[in-house]
């Protein structure tokens, strides 16, 4: 009986010892399956950042064909914005950048007088520091601020990433005098969970930026364009270039290009290329470079701003600035 017994415990200890055993090995199996789960998705996480970014596409830029007969046909008049300057009047003009600066006054008129509101792909590419940040791509609603009568709009602005895929689905809105002056926002996928509210000149919104967003748009690139010249003009060393009928994505443009040839402490850049489209009367591109690193080598971008795909006058309501746009990404809660 003893013998019987103490065979009957030793199996049990040994069937007890290969259930612990059992249960480490499942327990270990569990944790190994959820590490290579979590280790799975970061790799996927790491892939998808890594490929090309969405949406993404450089501005096609074609100089003027020599041949007139070859240049696209745009209806002129004395009043258009891009015939009220030439290289005859840079040439006569006190400084060259006087007739750049009626040139401004008069765009910011028309944009006042004409177009209320727009819907563009604007492309964006800035250095900070010594950091050349990718080329962003952006959805962009603007409507601009009008003051006076029964309705007062105040001037408001949504965006959405295209690209890079690292950023594509974010959206802000800015509104003016609204949510105590701050940006409404939010990530994508699980990061999509609540809306934020961004100081504009905060770090985190200014990351990859060179200005807030409130100064999105093609009025405020006019806005800089005057900031510039006043200040330039106190000075001489500037040369203005004229070149028409220039295509940006297939649109007629003339390029009024800037260039300071020696680096000054008092220049903010070495050439600036300003794209006027001969039809819609804006600025819908610009460049600024640095001067070349080495003697010989080429300018240095500083920034870029293209507006393409452009529905003027697209009829902005207050829902397109509102998170509760079904349209929208916004989470709900």
């Amino acid at each position: 009986m003893t013998d019987a017994s103490e065979s009957t415990d030793g199996q049990h200890r040994a069937a007890k010892s290969r259930s612990s055993w059992l249960a480490i090995l499942d327990s270990v199996g569990r944790w190994t399956v959820g590490l290579a789960v979590i280790v799975g998705g970061l790799f996927c996480a790491w892939k998808c950042l890594s490929q090309p970014p969405v949406g993404q596409t450089s501005v096609e830029i074609v100089a003027a064909p020599d041949d007139p007969q070859e240049r696209v046909e745009i209806p002129s008049g004395s009043d258009r914005l891009t015939d009220m300057i030439s290289a005859e009047q840079i040439k006569s003009a006190d400084h060259p950048l006087d007739p750049l600066m009626k040139l401004a006054d008069r765009g910011l008129e028309i944009i006042d007088t004409k177009y209320p509101d727009y819907s563009a792909k604007i492309l964006t590419q800035v250095r900070t520091g010594d950091t050349l940040h990718d080329e962003n791509v952006m959805k962009l609603k603007v409507r601009h601020g009008r003051e006076g009568g029964e309705e007062q709009i105040p001037f408001s602005i949504y965006t959405r990433f295209l690209g890079p895929k690292s950023k594509a689905g974010q959206e802000a809105i800015w509104v003016d005098g609204r949510d105590d002056g701050m940006i409404l926002g939010h990530g994508t996928g699980f990061l999509n969970v609540k809306t934020v509210k961004l100081d504009p000149e905060s770090r985190f919104a200014m990351s990859g930026n060179r200005y807030p967003i409130y100064e999105i748009g093609f009025r405020n690139l006019i806005m800089k364009m005057k900031e510039f010249g006043k200040n330039d003009r106190n000075y001489g060393e500037c040369e203005v270039q004229i070149d028409r009928n220039v295509l940006v994505d297939e649109r007629s443009c003339t390029l009024v290009t800037v260039t300071h040839p020696i680096k000054r402490d008092h220049f903010e850049y070495h050439i600036a290329k300003i794209y006027i489209d001969d039809e819609f009367e804006v600025i819908t591109g610009y460049e600024g470079y640095l001067w070349p690193e080495t003697v010989g080598g080429e300018p240095v971008l500083l920034e870029k701003y293209f507006y393409v795909d452009l529905e003027l006058n697209s009829g902005l309501e207050d829902v397109d600035f509102d998170t509760a746009n079904a349209a929208y990404d916004y989470p709900r809660w």
